[in-house]
């Protein structure tokens, strides 16, 4: 039930008719006198109205636009607010190629053509497993300039679905069914809100859809004098932007010290490496094991990008594990993180079909 039709070719907004207008074109097509089809696929289409004042086109035989009163009246709201504030409306818009394919309810231009805002609108709550579709679509519509906001009537809290609720991942906002509230201000608010905080488009330059984890491990500042403890540190960014924090300290047992002595290498070394060894096992783990925070983002994203403090001879180690060795050598670390780490980089890689490189830029 889109809110615009083409009719003789010319798009037609259904709420941004006047009375007249609406009632000419209800009477044209009833006498056969013009032709309505959907912009998006061009079925055939009739102007209806229904209770509220609320119009659409019905069209039977499009699945592009599946809408509720709901979501027509949001539609409305948002057309009517941008068209009275300067913006050119679209609606029912579908963008990209034929591999990267997109689509919003309402797309609105501002006057000097600079900036381009997409409101998708859902007439149901998303389920955990839909995050990846609508972090694909944002990073669809991006790539065409376009910032996506998407509307729903709830929104999960449960698996990544929470980082949205923080701001990450894709810009989304709960509305009110039965009632024109988005983000808890009155619809017309918000969307005069949103317009006027002018947001910069988003870069056009294509990016690896990937996660980031950042390790560090240095000597304790709270313990200074002990040899032993560290603290440690792993940070988790998607997209270039950060998401959360793991740090922790940690400590080396006596078993530890015991089989990095029998090394009989530099002990500095070797336990500023086994640290951040541990660090790394850790984060990555939150990937590649099923009790992970980030086990289920292979549906968001590509792959993952390592970036290590490069103390000692840690780079050395990810590049060799990556290239698929597992050289003797690194047992001079403590064995039991160079196993998980190895393990859980080819789980990532073979199972879960991600690109796991390391990042040798900033």
């Amino acid at each position: 039930m889109p809110i615009s039709a083409l009719v003789n070719g010319e798009e037609r907004v259904a709420p941004l008719l006047t009375d007249t207008e609406w009632q000419v074109l209800q009477e044209f097509h009833r006498s056969g006198g013009v032709k309505v089809s959907t912009s998006c696929c061009h079925a055939p289409a009739t102007p209806v109205q229904v209770k509220g004042g609320y119009r659409y086109f019905k069209a039977p035989s499009c699945d592009h636009a599946v809408d509720t009163i709901d979501t027509i009246r949001m539609e409305s709201i948002i057309a009517k607010t941008a068209s009275n504030a300067g913006w050119s409306i679209r609606c029912n818009v579908i963008g990209g190629d034929k591999t990267r394919p997109w689509m919003v309810n309402v797309l609105a231009t501002s006057p000097d053509g600079d900036r381009r805002i997409g409101f998708v609108i859902s007439s149901k709550e998303p389920s955990v497993s839909d995050l990846g579709k609508y972090v694909i679509q944002s990073f669809r519509m991006s790539l065409s300039g376009i910032i996506p906001i998407f509307l729903f009537p709830s929104i999960p809290r449960a698996g990544l679905w929470r980082f949205v609720h923080e701001g990450k991942f894709i810009t989304a906002l709960k509305y009110v069914e039965g009632r024109g509230i988005i983000g808890g201000l009155d619809a017309q608010l918000y969307v005069e809100v949103a317009l006027e905080n002018q947001p910069n488009a988003p870069s056009n330059q294509m990016r690896i859809r990937s996660f980031k984890i950042t390790t560090w491990a240095k000597r304790s500042e709270t313990h200074p004098d002990d040899p032993y403890r560290f603290d440690c540190c792993a940070d988790v960014s998607f997209l270039d932007e950060h998401i959360m924090s793991f740090p922790w300290e940690w400590v080396a047992s006596s078993e530890v010290i015991h089989q990095l002595q029998e090394r009989g290498e530099d002990m500095d070394e070797l336990l500023l490496l086994s640290a951040e060894m541990c660090v790394l096992s850790i984060a990555i783990s939150h990937f590649a094991r099923f009790d992970g925070i980030f086990y289920t983002a292979r549906d968001i994203a590509l792959g993952l990008l390592i970036k290590t403090s490069g103390v000692g001879r840690i780079n050395d180690i990810v590049d060799d594990f990556l290239g698929g060795g597992f050289k003797e050598k690194y047992y001079a670390v403590y064995p039991r993180f160079v196993y998980l780490v190895k393990r859980d980089i080819l789980e990532l890689k073979r199972k879960k079909g991600y690109v796991v490189a390391r990042s040798i830029g900033s």
